[in-house]
């Protein structure tokens, strides 16, 4: 973004500073004490920025850095001519008070804590837009290092909140042009009727995987936007999942260390899950294992039908499992959305 300082500041009747060698004035320029940007305590995918300025431009970057944010920093890399590793933005100024502001990269927007607490935020304090309106936006105050001089050379740093620039939070959004759908079959179950076209006919023809388990991938269906990385997860909410019934009994979930599982719960009295404990101890729900939902933080997937689901109709029907309300994304500063009508497997 571009603009202009000097409806900041008031030179007086000396009026701004004038370098010969220069067209125009030269009244403002970059103070050498940072202090103040730092104090503030900015972030690119949680490393500490350092600033250094370089002609009439002040760089913000992520490179040298010791973990504590210090002003040495700074002094460091200008002393060593080390190149920065990733510039995140940049602010040029002329002496006549035009400036040019750049963003390269992500800085993090960091929701404050919710609590009554001793630093943390009220509740009352939370806006009416809710939680989710906290920590959208960044104000980066660089003021303090900014200076004012007029023509016979006194100076003046610009007061708090004279020069701001408000950075707004990048948010993840869904992007797939198609629904990502895994099919798997029953007949590729133990017991199951494997059908000949599956096997003898040209498979170009008739794509239907003869496998009970489905994997792929979720990474194209959401757009992280400028806070990458995304990271997918599974939430415990599995009332927007159907109600499905196995050999006519009501299918039950339960997601446990990022894994959902879909079983049919035993009776009370314990004895059935007793056996089927002994039969598969891995398993850490009480019933008759259905399948199982793997989902990797990258967004790949992994499906496995280990039992029937009742089809409704009669013949070799499908049955699409719409799993898309319980898959959030996750930026690198927090911004989540869940799925909507994304991913889906088939059961034939």
């Amino acid at each position: 973004i571009w603009g202009s300082l000097m409806g900041v500041v008031a030179f007086g009747a000396d009026g701004p500073a004038d370098n010969p060698w220069t067209f125009g004035p030269d009244g403002f320029s970059f103070s050498d004490d940072l202090c103040s940007l730092y104090e503030q305590n900015l972030s690119s995918k949680g490393e500490t920025l350092s600033y250094k300025i370089e002609c009439n431009t002040l760089i913000g970057y992520v490179g040298i850095n010791d973990g504590e944010g210090s002003f040495e920093n700074t002094e460091f890399a200008l002393l060593t001519q080390i190149p920065q590793d990733r510039v995140v933005f940049t602010l040029e100024l002329d002496g006549n008070g035009f400036y040019k502001f750049s963003l390269y990269d992500q800085l993090d927007h960091v929701k404050p804590c919710v609590d009554e607490g001793e630093d943390k935020m009220a509740i009352s304090e939370i806006p009416d837009g809710g939680y989710d309106d906290l920590g959208t936006t960044i104000p980066i105050d660089f003021s303090g290092v900014i200076m004012a001089t007029d023509y016979d050379g006194d100076s003046v740093t610009l007061e708090e909140g004279k020069f701001v620039i408000n950075i707004t939070d990048d948010e993840p959004k869904e992007a797939g042009c198609f629904p990502e759908i895994g099919i798997v079959e029953e007949e590729a179950l133990p017991d199951g009727n494997q059908e000949i076209k599956d096997h003898i006919l040209d498979p170009w023809l008739f794509p239907i995987p003869d496998t009970a388990i489905a994997e792929g991938t979720l990474a194209w269906q959401v757009s992280v936007g400028a806070d990458e990385p995304v990271t997918f997860s599974m939430s415990g909410e599995t009332c927007g999942l159907p109600q499905l019934t196995s050999n006519g009994e009501v299918v039950a979930y339960e997601v446990i260390n990022g894994v959902l599982y879909a079983y049919v719960p035993c009776e009370d009295n314990g004895v059935e899950a007793q056996s089927l404990k002994t039969l598969e101890p891995t398993i850490p729900v009480e019933g008759r294992l259905i399948f199982t939902l793997e989902l990797q933080e990258n967004g790949d997937y992994k499906f496995t039908l280990v039992d029937q689901l009742d089809h409704d109709d009669c013949g070799e029907d499908d049955l699409c499992i719409n799993f898309s309300s319980m898959i959030v994304a996750t930026d690198f500063d927090g911004d989540s959305i869940t799925l909507n009508d994304d991913f889906y497997i088939k059961v034939i």
